[in-house]
């Protein structure tokens, strides 16, 4: 009995492997079938490293194989890696789309932190829920705007909470679309990161006058001032910056010039010890 189990486990796991190298070589569909209907094949069974057919199909941005394992063999759509990939996952990374809406089709997670909540996902989650990134975030991190408008259309958390703080925070706001993107979904423009500064602040501290001007129109607060560490607000961070197209959009939208009661200096005095002639003109008025 013992050996006819062991038996079968290899079968299994050498089908899954004819599997793998069939979806990774691109053999036509029929051979893929062939494959799929061996006595012990198992859909969902593990390749390597969590690793399922279908994240290698998706991988490999194989529309065809996506829909005839999901369609045809039910294979499940929210399955996840070792490192906490689902499929949805490995499509927003590298930007398939059509797989995506394949994958959302049948059923895939776009939020999945908060599926702990969910009796039925939370055994799926809970291994990986303090490190996991979701689909939208990897989005953004590789500029794939279609597909991340795809995933806030369809519900995706524009203000997930990360260790380091929220979405917003952990964007690089060299890419202003994205930025754009997720402050017209909703995304907080005066969320807090894990060491207490505004997104605002931070444009101001990249010199980064693109995303302070976005951050500004959707309503981010000029003149809030950090708790943690050094105190300081966006206007005192842009005067060290040296960055007076960012003071004068900052005054702009209200930057309070005068010295702000919970700053030790103001920002003229700053603004003189930093030798800034620009933005002392602009301080003053001048």
């Amino acid at each position: 009995m013992a050996d006819t189990v062991i038996d079968n486990n290899r079968d299994e796991d050498s089908i899954l492997l004819l599997l793998r190298d069939a979806i990774v070589q691109h053999l036509p569909l029929n051979d893929i079938k062939l494959i799929l209907s061996c006595k012990y094949v198992n859909i969902n069974g593990c390749v390597r490293r969590g690793l399922r057919p279908i994240h290698y199909a998706v991988f490999e941005n194989d529309i065809e194989g996506v829909r005839l394992l999901v369609e045809d063999y039910n294979a499940d759509v929210n399955v996840l890696d070792e490192a906490g990939y689902s499929p949805l996952h490995l499509s927003a990374k590298y930007g398939y789309i059509e797989i995506m809406h394949i994958l959302i089709d049948h059923g895939s997670l776009v939020n999945f932190h908060i599926a702990i909540n969910d009796s039925q996902t939370r055994a799926l989650i809970a291994p990986f829920y303090d490190v996991m990134t979701e689909p939208l975030s990897l989005c953004l991190e590789n500029n794939h705007l279609e597909c991340a408008s795809l995933l806030l259309q369809c519900g995706a958390d524009v203000n997930q909470q990360y260790f380091l703080g929220y979405e917003i925070n952990l964007l690089s706001f060299e890419n202003h679309n994205s930025l754009e993107l997720i402050l017209k979904h909703g995304a907080n423009p005066d969320a807090l990161s894990r060491s207490g500064i505004t997104p605002l602040i931070k444009a101001c501290r990249e010199g980064n006058l693109g995303a302070a001007i976005l951050l500004c129109r959707y309503g981010a607060n000029v003149n809030y001032v950090t708790r943690k560490f050094r105190q300081r607000n966006a206007l005192v961070t842009a005067i060290e910056s040296k960055r007076s197209d960012i003071v004068e959009q900052l005054l702009v939208y209200g930057g309070f010039a005068n010295k702000h009661p919970e700053l030790y200096n103001s920002p003229l005095e700053l603004a003189i010890r930093k030798d800034t002639i620009e933005i002392v003109r602009l301080l003053i008025g001048i």
